[in-house]
């Protein structure tokens, strides 16, 4: 509403809304769904079209709104290349096609997928391919994420992936749950005590208890 007041007005102008806190929305937990169930639906989803969306969005991460924007003359196959029109404006990123996802644009293509298509109408036929019922569609965009994270790969690359415009965005969806450096750090102090055994840390232990 405070947006929609300034629209009409200006915006340096008060508006009645102003003191109206925001609602808090908790953020839906990050879910990396297996590699398998991605086969699985893929396998499963008997409309063209919608198989080839799904495995364009399950190999890229790009959001949905994005592969809604796409145009023919953005996806150069022979360069392995698509310029990715960004769902919430700016300029459009250059997105690298590896084997999977141009093989996946090619499906894409083949299917003359391009255009709008309806959200819920998607997010059906996936369940019906047997798309996890307590799992929403948008987490293949978060498995991607977190498959980047697990594989070590830098927080501003996966942010360069995903199209944020503002690290701090990656870093604070993304950041508790990538897991694949906490792993090394955690790993990397191993065996500074020898081997410890069950009785000798339970008696060191009630040591430094009492």
């Amino acid at each position: 509403m405070r947006h929609l007041y300034r629209m009409l007005d200006d915006d340096g102008s008060p508006t009645p809304v102003d003191q109206v806190k925001p609602i808090h929305v908790p953020a839906s937990p990050k879910v990396l769904v297996n590699a398998k169930v991605f086969r699985n639906v893929a396998a499963n989803l008997t409309n063209s079209k919608t198989r080839a969306r799904f495995m364009v969005i399950a190999s890229t991460g790009v959001r949905p709104s994005e592969l809604k924007r796409a145009e023919r003359w953005d996806v150069d196959l022979e360069r392995r290349v698509w310029l990715v029109r960004t769902g919430k404006g700016g300029d459009p990123r250059a997105f690298w096609l590896n084997d999977d996802m141009k093989a996946a644009m090619e499906a894409f293509v083949a299917a003359d997928a391009w255009g709008h298509f309806d959200g819920s109408d998607y997010a059906k036929e996936l369940y019906v391919a047997g798309w996890p019922k307590d799992v929403r569609p948008y987490q293949a965009r978060h498995s991607v994420a977190l498959e980047l994270g697990e594989r070590g790969i830098d927080l501003a690359d996966v942010s360069a992936v995903l199209g944020h415009k503002d690290i701090v965005t990656t870093r604070k969806h993304y950041a508790p749950v990538l897991s694949s450096r906490l792993k090394d750090a955690s790993e990397r102090l191993a065996g500074r005590f020898g081997e410890w055994k069950a009785e000798e840390n339970s008696q060191t232990l009630t040591g430094i208890a009492h």
